[in-house]
């Protein structure tokens, strides 16, 4: 969940835009990560490969 650390009624109004930008259109601030379980990525199939700088 995303959280601020100031507790007035700005910060909570500011957390809830977020709680409703997430749930509505599925976009998080970038600096935002997602926890999951490694049995969790296994089983939905990781991230595919990439070759990406493979000459490197």
């Amino acid at each position: 969940a995303f959280r601020l650390d100031g507790h007035g009624a700005f910060h909570r109004f500011i957390e809830l835009g977020q709680a409703l930008r997430e749930r509505w259109l599925g976009l998080v601030y970038g600096d935002q990560g997602l926890l999951v379980s490694r049995s969790l990525y296994d089983r939905v199939g990781g991230y595919p490969d990439w070759p990406l700088m493979e000459d490197v």
